[in-house]
């Protein structure tokens, strides 16, 4: 399969992710970030993204698990290399370091909270979302 280096969408919705997580069996297996069916993560698939040679995603929608969504370092190395324009991670209260981090070059960014005022707050911060030059 060919694949271009520039995608005008990527989406992953959450019909991927499996509802049985790691350790739900009652065992004592470490709960870790292998969520989906068929993929490690969703990192697996930006992982094939990236040996297609795809550097460039316009449009990034994913539905993360709302029980046990990636962690912020899952979805920075899920991403490293590939540049994002716009930026819909569906999952509540993500941190701005990992927006930041995750999609530098983001012209615009679709934010989801559970109302916490102190993820408000860093995100309007100095040191939050107006790190992003291109919003």
């Amino acid at each position: 399969m060919k694949v271009d280096t520039v995608l005008k969408e990527v989406w992953l919705p959450r019909e991927l992710l499996s509802d049985q997580l790691p350790g739900s069996d009652g065992g004592q297996g470490e709960l870790s970030h292998t969520i989906c069916k068929g993929y490690k993560n969703y990192g697996s698939v930006f992982d094939w993204l990236r040996k297609k040679g795809v550097r460039k995603i316009i449009n990034l929608i994913v539905e993360d698990n709302e029980r046990l969504p990636h962690s912020d370092a899952a979805i920075i190395a899920a991403l490293e290399g590939i540049e994002v324009e716009t930026w819909d991670w569906k999952q509540d209260d993500l941190c701005s370091d990992t927006i930041v981090s995750a999609a530098r070059d983001a012209q615009t960014v679709f934010l989801y909270s559970s109302g916490k005022k102190a993820v408000l707050q860093s995100w309007c911060s100095n040191k939050g979302l107006n790190r992003l030059p291109k919003v």
